[in-house]
């Protein structure tokens, strides 16, 4: 998490850069015993929700994240900010602005 908030910090412009660390984090997402240490970082994911430099990729990403941090249920959410309540709130919101059309990148390697 500290590479990827320098990262987002020293190369704002590379949007690039952003959606493909995006796509690496929610892979760690998928690791339960790992997203206590995302959670901290909620309110960086729960922005990203908004994010519509790379079409939905960000946004796209930054949901799966969260869902996957709220998917562990309300006794896991141990911080007061943002509100659990507030991030699936944000997550409607953000989901109802897709585009569905939109082509998704999606890299397997």
């Amino acid at each position: 998490m500290e590479l990827f908030l320098l990262c987002r910090q020293f190369y704002p412009e590379r949007q690039e850069l952003l959606r493909n660390m995006m796509g690496l984090i929610g892979n760690v997402a998928e690791v339960p015993y790992l997203r206590c240490r995302l959670l901290a970082h909620a309110q960086t994911f729960s922005d990203l929700l908004f994010d519509k430099s790379d079409g939905i990729e960000v946004s796209y990403n930054a949901a799966g994240v969260l869902s996957h941090i709220l998917s562990d249920g309300a006794e896991f959410w141990s911080i007061d900010t943002p509100t659990r309540a507030t991030v699936v709130d944000r997550m409607y919101t953000a989901i109802g602005h897709w585009d569905l059309n939109t082509k998704r990148n999606i890299n397997y390697r």
